[in-house]
């Protein structure tokens, strides 16, 4: 009996030095701790960064259907005199123009006419993973909220626990009041008495047990929503009692195939996907492009040109697409 009442004289000192550690108590509704939990949640940072960087690539996505503008300018000082043979007919190669500098700039122009349709299922491609990585900060907001709730009923049920305890211990020790005066009076035996103060102890064990795993559940809290560890968070003891209107087993199973947003999330990824696989696909087809260009140069004492203005249509095919791997089709394929 004196190795437990010390054992529990100790843990209680534990227990007291925790209590004294949680400096600052938080009331807290189970709809609130959601909230919380969803805004501190740093998973869902990194989620709304998937988001935006999904946003950037359709933007990217849809600057490819724009006209590429290409203008260059160059300056270029000749500080040894050229050699410089004129071949035109009529005219003297030799002992040409002394040429010190040149100058020349040009302008180029292409507007994309036709690519097997690689842009046109990138755009589309992009906007479905956009929508992918929102649904998927849907359902990861759907698992944070879950967790919050798990471990706000932890705690509640802690709490719970410890109270009963605390009643029964109550109660235990006015039976141990009662059986000491029984033994003065020689009503029970010492040994009766003895068995009802080991009860007493066990609870006393339990109820230090009961707090410690509050104390656990407390701190596991603080740190799902972002709070410090020395929070000490009171749940809303009535939030159980709240009534609302049961509805069949089949509404709940058919709201949830609804609102799953992570199967909706992967339903998109397919549609990207496929999409993914036509562009790759493409890849195979040339491409035509309306093009346009403007150049001048300037020479002095040598040549000069002005308003040569350039326009046509370009057709450009990858040759090696005859003999390297197709690997944008296999890694489109793979998804």
């Amino acid at each position: 009996m004196k190795r437990i009442n010390s054992s529990v004289i100790v843990l209680s000192l534990f227990a007291g030095i925790m209590y004294t550690h949680a400096q600052e108590k938080k009331q807290l509704g189970l709809d609130e701790a959601v909230q919380l939990g969803i805004q501190n949640s740093k998973s869902l940072k990194i989620d709304a960064a998937k988001i935006e960087e999904a946003t950037a690539d359709l933007l990217e996505a849809k600057n490819r259907q724009l006209p590429e503008l290409k203008v260059s300018a160059s300056y270029l000082y000749l500080p040894l005199k050229p050699n410089v043979d004129i071949k035109l007919p009529g005219v003297s190669g030799a002992g040409g123009p002394e040429v010190h500098q040149v100058a020349f700039g040009s302008a180029n122009l292409s507007v994309p006419i036709y690519n097997g349709g690689r842009i046109k299922y990138g755009i589309e491609s992009a906007k479905y993973l956009v929508e992918a990585s929102k649904l998927s900060t849907e359902s990861d907001k759907v698992a944070i909220a879950y967790n919050v709730a798990q471990a706000y009923n932890n705690l509640f049920k802690a709490n719970q626990s410890i109270k009963v305890l605390e009643e029964n211990l109550t109660a235990s020790q006015k039976r141990d009041e009662t059986f000491l005066k029984l033994e003065n009076n020689g009503v029970i035996a010492r040994n009766d008495r003895l068995k009802a103060n080991l009860q007493t102890s066990n609870i006393e064990l339990q109820l230090l047990e009961a707090k410690n795993n509050y104390n656990i559940a407390n701190i596991n809290m603080d740190l799902l929503l972002g709070l410090p560890e020395t929070t000490e968070i009171e749940v809303d003891q009535n939030y159980v009692d709240e009534s609302d209107d049961v509805k069949p087993v089949s509404f709940y199973l058919n709201e949830a195939r609804e609102n799953r947003k992570d199967l909706q999330a992967l339903d998109q990824q397919r549609k990207a996907a496929e999409l993914g696989t036509k562009s790759a696909k493409a890849e195979n087809l040339p491409s035509i492009a309306f093009t346009g260009g403007y150049v001048a140069a300037d020479i002095p004492k040598f040549l000069t040109i002005y308003n040569a203005v350039n326009v046509g249509v370009g057709v450009s095919y990858n040759l090696s697409n005859l003999w390297k791997e197709n690997s944008s089709l296999k890694q489109s394929k793979a998804i």
